[in-house]
């Protein structure tokens, strides 16, 4: 079984999440498999396509909630879920990735919770003794 990489906090009307990376790229990386986790099981999920990313921003928090953002907003906006994420380039202001997943099908996929928003509440990154910690809230 897989390492759990994040833990929920709770917080009014949205939900929460603490992430854990041994890096950055691992950081984000687990940042939006946690995503993906909290609105469908990925087992369920075939890696079927892979789609690519760029996203900018001006320092590391900012540009998480932008690589967070992007994958969310391709999700609804084209019905499609992710199961796996490779970051490819990260430096503090610029991230190319790819994400593998499929058109969600509700057949097949069972929706845990429809997630609307990254927010910029409670948004920070930390490197510490034992790795990387990211935190920031889901607007539900």
């Amino acid at each position: 079984m897989k390492k759990r990489v994040y833990t929920t906090f709770p917080h009014t009307a949205d939900l929460g999440i603490e992430v854990y990376g041994a890096d950055l790229p691992a950081l984000f990386e687990h940042s939006a498999s946690a995503l993906f986790d909290l609105m469908i099981n990925p087992r369920q999920i075939k890696e079927k396509e892979t789609v690519e990313f760029s996203v900018r921003a001006d320092e590391p928090e900012l540009l998480l909630r932008e690589w967070l953002g992007e994958l969310l907003y391709y999700s609804i906006s084209r019905h499609f879920i992710f199961k796996s994420f490779r970051i490819k380039k990260l430096t503090g202001r610029e991230l190319q990735a790819t994400a593998t997943g499929e058109a969600f099908d509700s057949q097949r996929h069972n929706l845990k919770r429809e997630i609307k928003s990254v927010t910029y509440h409670e948004l920070k990154i930390i490197h510490g003794d034992n790795g990387w910690q990211a935190r920031f809230v889901l607007d539900i």
